[in-house]
């Protein structure tokens, strides 16, 4: 019977590696970016809504 290979890690050149890195970057800042309008969105609906609270319970404070 043939000895069994190993299988090995694929091993890339630091060129490749570099390469691979700033490929994914555009993809990063776009996640980013993403997040962070999410974030905007959901803090002004938060916003949104305790402005809304506080004026209905100033509404019922009053007529109590």
């Amino acid at each position: 019977m043939p000895p069994q290979e190993q299988a090995q890690p694929k091993q890339h050149s630091p060129l490749e590696q570099t390469a691979r890195r700033e490929s994914a970057q555009p993809q990063a800042r776009n996640t980013i970016a993403k997040a962070a309008r999410y974030a905007a969105f959901r803090d002004k609906r938060l916003s949104n809504q305790n402005s809304l609270f506080r004026r209905i319970s100033e509404k019922v404070f009053k007529a109590a």
